[in-house]
């Protein structure tokens, strides 16, 4: 599939989506596309087996809906498919306008000629970009769900994932983090495979994460619908067994605890008003002794007091943070606010922090700002390398830290460039003459003005102009 028919692919979706929408109501023209993307990955599997006939498309649809379903065993996918496909059923069956406009996305997707190996152009691909096509539409009222690609690029690169090892995310969302993961892994070896265990507590997106992997090639069952805070079985399922784990969760969770938590809470419990540390509990004890760890935080993680200064302290004292990354704001969908990465590890080599500030390695584009291939490349060679850089990283000890009242705010520690003079002395004199130049006929311009205003006044006052 060539750039310009990943392009018609684009505009084919953008297009049909806004026809969906038309007929339908957002979510479910998003639960109707995704349905269709995951029977058009399988139906390079079975037309030739089937023999099916693209002229009956309500039963060449039943005939992928089958396939899908009966090659699964998660009741939670299967169910989310099946009720998918039920709606749209009766809507292609009545011949209603949405149902039309789905037949004919359907023949469109069929006819793409979507690529069999990994690059542009393949139907995973395709998918991931559906996604954030979809949290841009969304930006502002749910686009939470989907992290941008530059900052899960980072993040995986950072963590670097190998073939065998156990990788958890407690709020998988759309699973970009997972698919990437896998994707890291499959580059180095094709045929290398990772354990994963994704939970969202969303049906929804639980549905929309399940069909992710299923059109990378991936065991969905590997997500479960479940609220991501719970302490039910985590003991057995989770504490201790990950190699890697990632989150991006939901901002400042409010009235997260159910009562249920405290098998994970081991520094201390977070404040009602905010489940930050709770999240960042989770991920950190999943991990084996080996284990590495990443998640997104607003600022006040970094800072807040009360009962979240204590578990920062303690996770300090640990040996528990590698590094702090802080990202601009609008770098997010569904939010403007700046965020930053905390890097974690059961056991660090050294108490020093790492510091890093990526705002100027962000690059602005209409509605938010993205890090480009460029700027993960430079990011994680900081990163690996933990040398200070004025303006852009230091490497803090726990002392410093400690003095700074466990506060982890990356600008605390990596303070603003300082403007180096690179042009000579005669420059900066001439450029001086050159301002003094301008300001002096700005000035006689205003003076000029302001006469004539004032004989304006005067010869409009009665007696004549005032002497």
């Amino acid at each position: 599939m060539s750039g310009s028919l990943v392009e018609n692919f684009k505009k084919l979706v953008v297009a049909r989506f806004e026809q969906l929408r038309l007929h339908t109501n957002e979510s479910e023209a998003v639960e109707s596309l995704i349905l269709l993307m995951v029977c058009r990955w399988q139906y390079d599997f079975v037309v030739g087996e089937q023999g099916i006939k693209r002229a009956d498309p309500l039963a060449l649809l039943e005939v992928l809906v089958q396939s899908v379903v009966g090659s699964n065993k998660y009741s939670d996918f299967e169910g989310n498919f099946v009720r998918v496909w039920q709606r749209m059923h009766l809507s292609i069956g009545s011949r209603s306008r949405s149902g039309l406009v789905l037949v004919e996305i359907l023949d469109e997707l069929i006819s793409c000629p979507f690529c069999n190996r990994d690059g542009e152009g393949t139907i995973g691909e395709c998918f991931e970009w559906i996604l954030s096509f979809f949290a841009e539409e969304n930006m502002g009222r749910g686009g939470y769900f989907f992290t941008p690609s530059g900052i899960v690029s980072l993040i995986i690169k950072v963590l670097d994932p190998k073939a065998g090892e156990k990788i958890y995310d407690p709020s998988c969302g759309s699973g970009e983090f997972l698919v990437e993961a896998i994707n890291h892994v499959r580059r180095a070896s094709p045929d290398g495979e990772l354990f994963m265990l994704g939970r969202e507590m969303s049906p929804s997106v639980a549905f929309v994460a399940q069909a992710n992997l299923f059109v990378h090639g991936v065991d969905e069952s590997c997500i479960e619908n479940k609220r991501p805070l719970s302490g039910e079985s985590y003991n057995a399922e989770v504490s201790g067994r990950f190699d890697l784990a990632i989150a991006n969760p939901p901002f400042s969770l409010k009235n997260w605890d159910k009562g249920e938590s405290n098998e994970f809470l081991r520094y201390g419990v977070p404040p009602q008003a905010s489940a930050d540390f709770a999240f960042v509990q989770n991920i950190l004890f999943s991990l084996n002794e080996k284990g590495r760890a990443a998640i997104i935080v607003p600022n006040g993680v970094l800072f807040r007091g009360g009962s979240e200064k204590i578990i920062r302290e303690r996770m300090l004292k640990s040996g528990n943070v590698e590094a702090v990354i802080s990202i601009p704001s609008m770098s997010f969908y569904g939010t403007a606010i700046p965020a930053n990465i905390l890097f974690l590890r059961r056991e660090c080599s050294s108490d020093d922090v790492f510091f890093l500030d990526a705002s100027s390695f962000f690059v602005k584009s209409q509605r938010l700002n993205r890090l480009d291939i460029n700027g993960v490349e430079k990011l994680s060679n900081l990163f690996f390398d933990r040398a200070a850089l004025g303006g852009v990283a230091s490497l803090i000890s726990l002392k410093d830290i400690e003095a700074n009242d466990w506060d982890l705010t990356v600008s605390k520690y990596v303070g603003p460039v300082l403007s180096v003079l690179s042009e000579s002395l005669e420059c900066l004199l001439n450029r001086q003459v050159q301002l003094e130049k301008t300001q002096f006929f700005l000035q006689q311009q205003m003076k000029d003005l302001l006469s004539d205003l004032r004989s304006d006044v005067s010869t409009e006052l009665p007696g004549g102009p005032l002497i």
